[in-house]
């Protein structure tokens, strides 16, 4: 395994914001144990825990990926955007999963499953297209298949041809999705639909784009409901949407630092803009 990737995911896990907040909480109450540095204990246990409550009381993990979803429109709400020639649909992973249930493997749909049924519609609406379905295993494990080939056994109980599929199923992250991709998209050039949730697809689009491959977003699993939802205030949302958004404001300046994308926020060109 590479061990930058594993070092990645092994940093995020301190450094996603719930982690780290809690961490630094943490810290300033084991240093107030101390006489010699309880003072400076207690500020940092009592800052964290200001921070915390802000983030929770106020939606600052909405606003963050609103950012992020009201990047590209949706499909529906710019149809001059969808040409009715395309190469084909390109579906990213992240839709499907896997849990250990009494020394047994079973595959697990998971919150980004919006993608797999965004992809099966524009699959009926472009009957002529190809559908590359993206995904491999984050972490190797016996009796796993990839992503993509559990992807395309749901896909195919939603009525897309098995014969319309190309699988892609090394990819562990964004930007080997976008190499992969277009290796195995060489044989059919012209415009896809790139299907991905709204809040990854500023990054997926400007990583695509960087590997050659023109793309029309198809933004899908909104997380933020534009409705007031007063009475379902929710702590553990706020924290995740949170995480959700920095994580992914981390992967585009990351992307943009080492040349995987061209702009650190991109967004539509001209012909994908709605009036």
């Amino acid at each position: 395994m590479n061990l930058l990737f594993l070092g990645s995911k092994i940093a995020w896990l301190a450094l996603s914001p719930t982690n780290l907040l809690f961490l630094i909480a943490l810290a300033g109450l084991a240093l107030e144990r101390f006489r010699r540095t309880a003072l400076f204990g207690k500020r940092v246990a009592s800052t964290a825990a200001v921070v915390i409550a802000t983030v929770i009381v106020f939606p600052i993990g909405d606003a963050s990926l609103r950012t992020l979803e009201r990047r590209f429109p949706p499909l529906a709400s710019c149809p001059a955007s969808e040409p009715r020639d395309i190469a084909g649909i390109l579906l990213l992973g992240g839709s499907m999963g896997s849990v250990s249930v009494d020394g047994r493997i079973e595959e697990d749909l998971q919150d980004g499953a919006d993608r797999i049924r965004l992809a099966a519609a524009l699959a009926r609406a472009h009957p002529q297209a190809l559908m590359l379905v993206s995904g491999g295993q984050t972490f190797a494990r016996q009796g796993v298949r990839s992503e993509a080939e559990a992807t395309a056994d749901l896909l195919g109980e939603l009525g897309v041809s098995r014969e319309r599929l190309v699988l892609e199923t090394a990819s562990r992250t964004t930007a080997e999705n976008a190499l992969l991709a277009a290796t195995h998209a060489g044989r059919a050039r012209g415009r896809w639909l790139l299907v991905t949730s709204a809040f990854h697809m500023p990054r997926a689009v400007g990583t695509f784009r960087k590997a050659g491959l023109d793309v029309i977003a198809a933004p899908t699993d909104w997380q933020v409901d534009e409705r007031s939802r007063l009475l379902s205030f929710s702590v553990s949302d706020r924290l995740h949407k949170l995480d959700l958004a920095a994580k992914e404001y981390l992967g585009l300046l990351i992307y943009w630092l080492t040349g995987k994308t061209g702009d650190l926020l991109p967004g539509p060109n001209g012909a994908e803009a709605c009036a």
